[in-house]
């Protein structure tokens, strides 16, 4: 669901509040910083790591123009 997230806002930057909105929705699950590094970690190793930049303090971004 996160790489459907930013392949679907391809080179834009999705915040994290969205990513939070998305991949939590559940009031009952709090995502931490922490897992989300997980997860883009997790997804690095499956790619080649330049696709998912991190623009700090706002979000993540899926570059696919060079």
């Amino acid at each position: 669901m996160f790489l459907d997230l930013l392949i679907l806002n391809q080179d834009k930057i999705v915040s994290y509040e969205k990513i939070e909105r998305e991949l939590w929705e559940s009031e009952e699950e709090v995502m931490t910083s922490m897992a989300l590094r997980t997860l883009v970690k997790n997804l690095r190793k499956k790619t080649s790591k330049e696709y998912i930049q991190n623009i700090s303090g706002l979000g993540y971004k899926l570059v696919t123009k060079k």
